[in-house]
């Protein structure tokens, strides 16, 4: 599906980005940090669903496209919040170079 024309319209769902960031703990372990929450509008696209095997993931697959207005800032750093969903930034395009649109391709974050 997507955008065909990239209409501002077609950006329904009210989400937060965050900038994640990861600190080691005393006990071998990382402890999360985010900063930098901006609220913003997206269109949420669902892709694919993980590969598993033996019921654990085997690989890293963006399972969601999400559409926002164009953030030249936004990076693998960030997660998006949309519906009590977590989402991990996997990879960031701009829609067809115009510096309207930013693609994300996320992976769905479980627990």
């Amino acid at each position: 599906m997507g955008l065909n024309r990239g209409q501002i319209g077609d950006l329904n769902r009210r989400c937060t980005l965050r900038r994640r960031q990861d600190a080691p703990t005393g006990a071998f372990g990382m402890a999360q940090t985010f900063s930098d929450s901006t609220l913003l509008w997206a269109r949420v696209e669902v892709m694919a669903g993980s590969a598993l095997r033996d019921g654990q993931q085997i690989a890293t697959v963006a399972t969601h496209r999400l559409w926002i207005r164009y953030r030249a800032e936004v990076g693998v750093d960030h997660e998006v919040v949309c519906g009590g969903k977590t989402y991990r930034v996997l990879r960031v395009t701009d829609w067809q170079d115009a510096r309207r649109f930013s693609i994300l391709e996320v992976e769905e974050l479980h627990g």
